[in-house]
């Protein structure tokens, strides 16, 4: 699982060749809202040094990528002196990450979460408010400035088996909208599914213990919209059919029964600005994989 959602990170990060902003600084605007883990504050003040403090690392992100230039095209797409730069500035990146810190600060950064389990929708937004510092990391010291907001959502009642959505109109990154979407390449799922003997009945009960077992009934009540400790099987299903959610349980069922599952019945589709780029998303998406796995054995 691991595996899969560093892919869609990464699979989002490499679009850097379709859109006329770069999407890594795009992407890098929506880093504060990493505080919502852990803090339930929805305001920082750049003022004062403790607000600084907690901002250090997701408010210089954005500074950091864009003064560094690094590209995920370079990174994946290019030749060997591309990947190597590419990979020497990711290493100048990190490396600066242990010693970054904001000397000062004006403007204030707002994190809001908005979760409507009813509509299937989750979103964050992080909005800059005349946001200006002075950052210093590893022996450097510049300055940077945002003003503007951000959003990131998901969306699972969908179509789609879900839409993930960055959606920015910043003063560094610009205005523009990354959209991708998972689809379930029926064909493929029931391709697997008469190689290992199973019906898709007993894919989607199988999917449906999972959900059972990993999410509470309340919650899970709220997501389809019935009781689900009252309900029929068959009411739950006609309630999934509704709510366009019948491949999310396909898709739980099958990441069960193996995570490899996500590369041969999951299609993804690129929408950059409302246009679709010409590229072969499922070969991204294999190649980030193996990628990934490869990372994985060499660690």
């Amino acid at each position: 699982m691991k595996r899969i959602i560093a892919a869609i990170l990464m699979i989002m990060l490499s679009l850097s060749t379709f859109a006329g902003a770069e999407p890594l600084v795009t992407l890098a605007t929506i880093s504060p809202a990493m505080l919502a883990v852990e803090d339930v504050r929805t305001e920082y003040d750049l003022g004062d040094e403790w607000d600084r403090y907690a901002l250090a690392i997701p408010l210089t992100m954005p500074f950091l990528i864009e003064d560094s230039r690094i590209s995920f095209d370079s990174l994946l797409l290019g030749g060997i002196i591309d990947k190597t730069k590419a990979l020497w500035d990711a290493a100048m990146i990190a490396g600066s990450l242990s010693d970054i810190r904001l000397v000062e600060g004006r403007g204030t950064v707002s994190i809001l979460p908005d979760i409507s389990l009813e509509e299937g929708r989750a979103s964050i937004s992080v909005i800059y408010d005349d946001a200006e510092i002075l950052y210093s990391g590893a022996g450097w010291m510049d300055t940077g400035a945002i003003d503007g907001r951000t959003i990131a959502s998901v969306d699972f009642k969908v179509e789609p088996l879900l839409t993930l959505c960055v959606d920015a109109d910043n003063t560094l990154s610009g205005k523009g909208l990354i959209e991708l979407s998972f689809f379930l390449d029926e064909e493929r799922v029931d391709e697997y599914l008469g190689f290992i003997g199973m019906t898709r009945s007993e894919l989607r009960s199988l999917g449906m213990e999972v959900a059972m077992h990993e999410l509470h009934p309340t919650l899970l009540s709220l997501i389809i919209g019935i009781d689900i400790e009252s309900a029929t099987e068959t009411e739950v299903m006609d309630a999934l059919s509704e709510g366009k959610m019948l491949d999310l349980l396909d898709f739980l069922g099958l990441i069960y029964l193996s995570s490899d599952t996500f590369s041969m019945c999951v299609v993804p589709t690129l929408m950059i600005d409302g246009s679709e780029p010409d590229i072969d998303m499922r070969k991204v998406m294999k190649d980030t994989i193996r990628m990934i796995y490869l990372l994985e054995e060499m660690a």
